[in-house]
């Protein structure tokens, strides 16, 4: 059930940061085309709204997962996870880096359509 939890958790933290986050990369996205008019600060939102949520719960489903897995392969209990166990910086770091690497295989192509629904042009 906890690892439902963090894919939740992944899941709204990802979608709430798009919305937070979009409108400041579309114009972003804009000054870098040279663009002279803005069409509107959440033009092309809709397909990274719904990559968001995903690929957050990815990071974060995958990223407990694994800490949970090596904290108790290190012998602790299975909801035994807090910095005072052994090896939890370790097991931390290479949670997070297994998870950033599996998060980056799904959001590098989503994220040349976002830029191109951004820019208006035809994917």
């Amino acid at each position: 059930m906890d690892d439902l939890c963090n894919f939740i958790a992944g899941w709204g933290a990802g979608m709430i940061g798009l919305v937070v986050g979009h409108p400041m990369d579309t114009v972003k996205t804009n000054q870098q085309m040279m663009s002279k008019k803005v069409h509107g600060f959440y033009k092309g939102m809709l397909f990274p709204l719904l990559c968001s949520g995903t690929l957050n719960s990815v990071f974060f489903g995958i990223y407990a997962y694994c800490v949970k897995n090596m904290q108790e392969l290190r012998g602790h209990p299975p909801n035994w996870n807090l910095p005072t166990t052994s090896g939890w910086y370790l097991d931390t770091f290479l949670g997070g880096c297994v998870g950033g690497l599996v998060q980056v295989v799904i959001s590098c192509p989503s994220e040349v359509v976002k830029v191109r629904l951004q820019s208006g042009k035809v994917i």
